[in-house]
């Protein structure tokens, strides 16, 4: 099993690709805690991902400090120190930039950004004691081209790329490994709640983009991805990011 021995923590893990990384990392023999703000979806994924493994639910609003400090407490009760954070939590509110409430904008920022800042805050002191930890930022293809109607959840995205960018480079020197996976469409509960104007039927799914991050999270040696983007395969090739 790659993954015996891991703690790993997950953001926005009740649904969608949260839900199917806590799987397969479960499978592959990790602890895994799913975090969210709704308990019913969470417990399902931790029903769904302990079939294979060990998996608990921690509700929990990542943006307040105080919850994220208290989170990681109880996952280290749980189970031990988290060494994979996957931040994978999301939200989107699609509008023309003068339509855009600042409400929304700000949840956005909030959720896609900060909880993630939050989140890495509070268990790179960990990792760094032990010298090694893995985190796995989930953007967006928005992260590295714009696309209209989607102006803060674009800025969202582009931000979370520049996090990880100082992430890694700051890391790097205590052992741990900060990487970013850019996936275009996929079909969601959040990109079906969000979009009413698309057919979803050639859009990946969240168990492909899974996998992908299990393929990052799993890289040992000498070769390592910074940033893996996925795109659709019926979109472009070789736009940088068709989504």
């Amino acid at each position: 099993m790659r993954f015996k021995g891991e703690v790993a923590l997950i953001t926005g893990g009740g649904t969608g690709i949260g839900r199917e990384i806590a799987r397969l990392l479960a499978r592959d023999g990790a602890s895994v805690a799913v975090c969210g703000r709704t308990a019913a979806t969470l417990e399902e994924t931790a029903r769904l991902a302990a079939t294979g493994g060990k998996a608990k639910a921690f509700p929990c609003d990542i943006t307040r400090p105080e919850q994220v400090a208290r989170l990681v407490q109880q996952v280290e009760e749980s189970f031990g120190p988290v060494s994979i954070l996957v931040n994978n939590a999301g939200i989107a509110r699609f509008a023309p930039l003068w339509q855009l409430s600042v409400e929304d904008y700000d949840a956005m920022m909030d959720v896609n950004v900060k909880g993630a800042f939050l989140c890495s805050r509070a268990v790179i002191p960990g990792m760094i004691e032990r010298k090694r930890g893995r985190i796995l930022n989930v953007a967006s293809v928005a992260g590295v081209r714009p696309y209209p109607n989607q102006g803060g959840y674009v800025a969202s995205k582009h931000a979370i790329l520049g996090l990880s960018k100082v992430m890694a480079l700051e890391l790097q020197p205590h052992g741990i490994q900060v990487q970013t996976l850019s996936p275009g469409g996929v079909d969601t509960p959040l990109s079906r709640g969000s979009r009413n104007d698309v057919d979803f039927s050639d859009w990946m799914r969240p168990e492909e983009v899974a996998e992908a991050a299990i393929f990052l999270l799993s890289q040992e040696g000498i070769a390592v991805t910074d940033h893996l983007i996925l795109r659709r395969r019926k979109a472009t090739a070789w736009t940088n990011a068709s989504g």
